[in-house]
């Protein structure tokens, strides 16, 4: 969707043993307690003495992890660990396939608390289709002001431009000019293969489609088929509303309706456990003034934690996407 979805979200310590997930894609929460309590999200962290750890604009991937493990073996609870990042770089980094870039977790003695990881208005770009950060049993953690995409990135656009055969949801997309084509390893590999009907709304945005499913899965044996530099023949099989999740089914008359030439699709692969934060077990964990735009799945995950916070977090596609995670 074009536009920002912002949060400013608390999360109550009565979510103990729920589990729900952000993604721009329905943006729903699920969770089995109210919004909140009295937890105010801390603007800073000032405990003791502050050390001040600072990560260089050339420093690569492995250097990056070094630091995040000096900051937390200098963790301790009457003091404080700034890593601090630097401001305007753009930070391209990486991780086996699958895996998980970065994580603050305990390190042999050395619990994570009392620790702020400041972007400084910096951006990390992933560059392999692996979650960004993993923060598990955490303290008192706040990670601030930076940008996080995903590059090549596992979401592509196009427009139908012919309908073989709607009744067996066969139709000719081209894609738009810059983006991957949805012929490649990274898509066809995915667990989850979808396109997203969209249309530009009143203010210029774009939004899904009205009447229409939010997902139609184009996974199968066949397609896509490239007919040119840029058109592929898809096939769209099945149907799922994420306001009614887990609803798939074959020919849903929305097909035919709603798919027309010209309509514009946002087109997704995705494998669930890469998305771009996951924290598990912590206490006091704060995201604050960061703006997503892509994640390979959802943009948060967030599962038995206690007074976590969303303040200022955007999540909005690049300039000329449609779509992001």
């Amino acid at each position: 969707m074009k536009g920002c979805f912002f949060l400013n979200y608390r999360l109550s310590p009565k979510l103990l043993y729920s589990l729900h997930f952000f993604s721009i894609l329905g943006c729903y929460l699920f969770a089995k307690s109210p919004l909140l309590n009295t937890f105010i999200p801390p603007k800073d962290i000032s405990v003791g003495k502050t050390e001040i750890i600072t990560v260089p604009a050339n420093t690569t991937t492995e250097g990056i992890k070094k630091l995040i493990n000096q900051a937390i073996t200098a963790c301790s609870e009457k003091g404080t660990v700034r890593l601090e990042f630097s401001a305007g770089a753009n930070y391209r980094i990486a991780a086996e396939e699958g895996t998980t870039v970065f994580e603050i977790k305990r390190l042999k003695r050395s619990i994570p608390q009392n620790l702020v990881l400041d972007g400084n208005g910096c951006t990390f770009t992933v560059t392999s289709w692996s979650r960004f950060m993993l923060i598990n049993k955490a303290k008192n953690i706040i990670l601030k002001d930076f940008t996080l995409t995903y590059d090549p990135k596992n979401i592509t656009q196009g427009i139908i431009t012919g309908v073989r055969d709607a009744n067996k949801g066969i139709y000719e997309v081209k894609i738009d000019k810059g983006h991957p084509m949805p012929d490649q390893h990274r898509f066809i590999s995915s667990d989850l293969q979808w396109i997203i009907p969209m249309e530009q709304q009143p203010d210029g945005s774009w939004g899904m489609k009205a009447g229409m499913a939010s997902t139609m899965s184009y996974k199968s044996e066949k397609y896509p088929i490239r007919i040119d530099d840029r058109t592929v023949v898809m096939e769209f099989r099945s149907y799922m509303d994420h306001g009614r999740m887990g609803i798939g089914r074959m020919g849903d008359p929305l097909r035919s309706k709603g798919l027309t030439i010209g309509t514009k699709l946002a087109i997704l692969s995705r494998t669930n456990g890469r998305g771009a934060f996951f924290a598990r077990e912590c206490a006091g964990l704060t995201y604050r003034n960061i703006t997503i735009h892509h994640s390979p799945a959802s943009a948060f995950a967030d599962q038995y934690n206690k007074n976590t916070c969303y303040v200022g977090v955007k999540v909005c596609p690049s300039k000329g996407d449609l779509f992001t995670t």
